[in-house]
């Protein structure tokens, strides 16, 4: 992408169960100690596995990078 847009994604499969976690992220630097991230969780698999309730979730993350002097 360029130093200011990141996109980055993680995946978790459990092969016992045949389920799958999918985490894309998309973070945007904002300044020098500043960054806005908005992050997918999405769950796929079957219904009688561990994971009960099966949904997807969206999660918007503002960090603030200091130093302590």
């Amino acid at each position: 992408m360029s130093p200011l847009l990141q996109v980055n994604a993680a995946v978790i499969f459990a092969p016992e169960n045949n389920s799958t976690i999918f985490f894309p992220t998309v973070s945007y630097s904002l300044g020098d100690n500043l960054v806005a991230a908005a992050i997918l969780q999405v769950y796929a698999g079957s219904i009688e596995d561990n994971y009960q309730l099966q949904s997807s979730a969206v999660f918007v993350d503002l960090k603030w990078n200091f130093q302590v002097r």
